[in-house]
């Protein structure tokens, strides 16, 4: 075999391996030395994009309405009676407010 230099084949001699011999290539590669102007170059990912697909039998546009007409509930009405409760409460325990 021909090396680059003695360094190198005093290295094979000893069996030394790539990726513990700091100064090579391949070394440097997979611990990512010297990467500086790739790492300005990252991949941004796409954002992800929401799409509906039709119903068989019903088509977007009914789909919407369907959608549209339904109410959004976010909570129950024991639940919304109870946290207008507590804000009751918690107002009558700081008093009247001071001017």
């Amino acid at each position: 075999m021909t090396f680059i230099n003695g360094k190198t084949a005093a290295c094979m001699l000893m069996k030394r391996r790539n990726l513990t011999t700091k100064w090579t290539v391949h070394y440097r590669r997979i611990n990512k030395k010297g990467a500086t102007e790739e790492s300005s170059r990252t991949k941004r990912k796409k954002a992800a994009t929401t799409r509906t697909r039709e119903i068989s039998g019903l088509s977007q546009e009914m789909l919407e309405k369907k959608r549209s007409a339904r109410p959004a509930a976010k909570g129950s009405k024991a639940t919304d009676a109870a946290l207008k409760e507590l804000k009751s409460r918690k107002g009558a325990k700081k008093g009247p407010a001071k001017k």
